[in-house]
């Protein structure tokens, strides 16, 4: 059993690899993986929400399916694909996967309500998964409502806040020998989604914008090095606002596993200068 379910999961893989479906063979290819994955593994729920998604992509993109033995009809074929969706979402009711299949099959089979639902309720599940908004924009556009397609789209296309932390925290570093880098870091971190200032900004935003202004307050000839140190410290304030916490730099050292002594010490002072 435990081996069938491993073979299950290989062949489902395989069958998502061949997504998005640009070729003949992509698409009997992606058809036969699936199969043969809810056959190994009959309770395998997002094998069953994939084959279903495949079997509409087909009939959309008129692909040619796989011969049957008495033929199937293209209704039969989106019936079929209804039913897989359906036991998709029975068999995990609570997986934003097979929801998101079980909205696509709904709306490209005329229940455009349940697709609705089904596309909210996956949303609300991962809304952090660009292809599924990306999808639901799509759905909306069908159901009348580009501006809700376009703020959904909008925010499939929208760098996620963690990236743009982890590259302002590079070019933090990058500063070290070359101070441009901090007003990049700084262009970086004020296109985050949570501003600094609505109680919601993640600490690692907030404790490096203070480390930046912290040592731009410091940089020789720079004319607005007051208004840098007043900023460092408002958002250590707000650091320490957020977190309840009095953390102190040896903390924070505690926390970096920096390999080298410089990248350290560079941290280290831009906390210093911040106010910790």
């Amino acid at each position: 059993m435990a081996n069938d379910k491993a073979a299950a999961y290989v062949e489902w893989k395989a069958g998502t690899r061949l997504f998005p479906i640009n070729s003949q063979g992509d698409f009997s290819g992606a058809m036969r993986h699936f199969k043969r994955a809810v056959k190994l593994d009959d309770r395998f729920a997002r094998a069953y929400g994939w084959l279903a998604y495949t079997y509409v992509t087909g009939h959309i993109d008129d692909w040619k399916f796989p011969k049957v033995k008495g033929g199937m009809a293209a209704a039969q074929r989106l019936q079929e694909a209804r039913m897989l969706a359906d036991k998709a979402v029975r068999l995990a009711p609570n997986d934003y996967d097979t929801l998101w299949a079980k909205g696509f099959v709904r709306l490209h089979t005329g229940d455009a309500r349940v697709a609705e639902m089904q596309f909210n309720k996956a949303r609300e599940l991962n809304y952090g998964n660009r292809e599924l908004l990306a999808e639901n924009a799509d759905e909306r556009v069908y159901a009348g409502h580009p501006d809700k397609a376009i703020e959904l789209i909008m925010r499939a296309r929208a760098i996620p806040d963690w990236q743009r932390w982890v590259l302002a925290w590079a070019y933090y570093f990058k500063a070290r020998k070359d101070p441009i880098f901090y007003d990049m870091a700084l262009a970086e971190l004020q296109q985050v989604t949570e501003r600094p200032g609505q109680g919601r900004t993640p600490g690692e935003i907030l404790i490096l914008l203070a480390a930046i202004h912290g040592q731009k307050s410091r940089l020789p000839k720079n004319p607005k090095s007051g208004d840098d140190d007043r900023r460092a410290k408002a958002y250590c304030k707000e650091f320490r606002k957020l977190r309840n916490s009095a953390r102190t730099r040896q903390d924070f050292d505690k926390a970096n596993p920096f390999r080298r002594t410089k990248d350290r010490q560079h941290w280290q002072d831009g906390l210093k200068a911040a106010g910790f």
